[in-house]
């Protein structure tokens, strides 16, 4: 997100944003995943559109073997805090947010959970 030129208003520790939106793509037999695509255009675009929607951080997970060699139960992991539930969620049901769900295509084909969860204090 820092290379699309975005950055989240800096917060004081007790303002800081609670609310986690998770985006967890399996790793499924076969699936595209295209790394480069989702770090140099996806990540950025998500910045833009979600920016004015209290987006705070985000956060990406890859997925590496486990300790027995053993593959990931997931390829990719985003993880983004919003300042709120209602902005978290009206991200997602907006023209941005289905804007940016259009995107996926672009970079897989693989269908992400995404789950909204709250940080524990």
């Amino acid at each position: 997100l820092r290379s699309s030129g975005w950055r989240a208003p800096r917060k004081r520790s007790s303002e800081r944003a609670m609310i986690i939106l998770s985006i967890i793509n399996s790793n499924a037999p076969g699936a595209r995943f295209d790394w480069n695509y989702y770090k140099a255009t996806h990540l950025p675009l998500i910045g833009r559109k979600f920016g004015g929607f209290g987006l705070n951080s985000a956060s990406v997970l890859k997925g590496v073997p486990d300790a027995d060699g053993t593959e990931p139960q997931a390829t990719a992991i985003a993880l983004l805090t919003f300042t709120s539930m209602e902005n978290g969620r009206a991200a997602l049901n907006s023209a941005e947010g289905r804007e940016v769900m259009a995107d996926l295509a672009n970079f897989t084909d693989i269908m992400p959970a995404i789950q909204f969860s709250s940080a524990v204090p």
